[in-house]
This record gives structure tokens, sequence and C-alpha cells, in this order.
């Protein structure tokens, strides 16, 4: 700290500012997995390799114990002017959100960990839609929770699927 005019403090910036390029000498994992999260009443998860491939889905807590360096891609609800969902149950599944990143940031196997709002990841698309060209993409998703199908179309649009285009599926 430094005295300014008028016997003010000046504090310096403490945020250290991360290099732009990855030293030398760290090895940096490559990406094997991708976690995609949707926080419903029961949470859906899946994982993708990074080829689309599905490598595990359920609901609730995922055990990733096997999948070494993850991206954790969580959907961040939000409350819309015109939505027909009570905002009560958008405020539960942010906290749900909020929690899942609290716990899977702190592993160590979690490289990065990101929030997207739906419009981001799905556009203005009806549910109905969505859910149709994300079993299409993974056929053996079907049966499964809307969580779990949504989970797998936010992992997807992290790894470059843009859902809004039909021949992008």
């Amino acid at each position: 700290m430094t005295l300014g005019a008028f016997g003010k403090v000046k504090r310096r910036d403490p945020i250290k500012r991360a290099p732009a390029v990855t030293p030398p000498n760290r090895r940096v994992d490559p990406i094997r997995a991708v976690l995609g999260v949707d926080p419903g009443r029961l949470p859906g998860f899946v994982v993708l390799s990074p080829t689309r491939e599905i490598l595990y889905f359920g609901t609730g807590a995922p055990d990733l114990g096997a999948f070494g360096p993850l991206i954790v891609v969580i959907e961040r609800p939000e409350i819309r002017a015109n939505d027909q969902t009570h905002p009560e149950i958008i405020v539960r599944h942010a906290w749900t959100a909020g929690m899942l990143a609290g716990r899977l940031a702190t592993r160590s196997d979690v490289l990065t960990l990101v929030t997207v709002h739906p419009k981001d990841w799905k556009g203005r698309i009806v549910k109905d839609v969505m859910t149709n060209r994300i079993l299409r993409a993974f056929p053996s998703l079907k049966g499964c929770s809307s969580d779990v199908i949504d989970a797998a179309g936010i992992a997807a649009w992290y790894l470059g699927v843009n859902w809004e285009r039909k021949c992008d599926v």
C-alpha cells in the first residue's frame, strides 16, 4: 500500500494474472471427457468423450472416478419473462446447480467448470423438438429422464454441436 494525495491509501491490484501460455515445465493432460449436468428435480448428467461417445450417464450424484481430466458444463437456470415454470422451481434448480458446481469444483480431476444459460446452448427451440434432436444424436438415451437428455445436449454443445441447425446433429 502507498499513501496517495490527501492522505488516502492507494491499493495495488492484488489479482495476479495467469500467464497466457502454459509454462514448458508444466504438463497439461488432454481432455478425456466432458460432463454435462442439467440441474432438475433429480439432476441428470452425461459424460461424453471428445468424439461425442457416451461414456456414462444417470441421475443424482455422478461417480466420476474413472474419467480422468474433466471439463464440467452445468446449465445455469434463469427466470424468463414469459416462462410457464413457477419461479420458485427455477430458484430450486439454480440452488442445485450451485451445490453441484461447488462440489465438483473441489475435485482435483476437474480442469474447468463452465456454466451456460439454456438459451445459449439450445437457443429458442421448443422442448419437444430439442429432445428429438438430442435423441437422434444419442439413441441410447431413449427412455431416460428429460434432465439426462438435456445433459447430453449440454455436453455436446460444449464439444461444438450447434443444436439450432438440423445439419449439425
